[in-house]
């Protein structure tokens, strides 16, 4: 009778989990540095609605 191999499947990406972990970790700055470049480093805006003081309705 053939012998059916250990694990089915998708083959692993990577040989162990240090790999995974090295690879998770320049993702997320990989995720935080585009998102921080897209937004730029805008912290206050004149014209943004945050920004603007009304006087409070009574």
């Amino acid at each position: 009778m053939p012998e059916a191999p250990e694990k089915r499947g998708r083959p692993r990406k990577y040989a162990t989990s240090k790999e995974k972990a090295k690879q998770d970790v320049n993702a997320k700055r990989a995720r935080r540095r585009l998102r921080n470049s897209v937004h730029g480093n805008i912290r206050c805006r004149a014209d943004s609605p945050h920004s603007l003081q009304y006087p409070h309705p009574r």
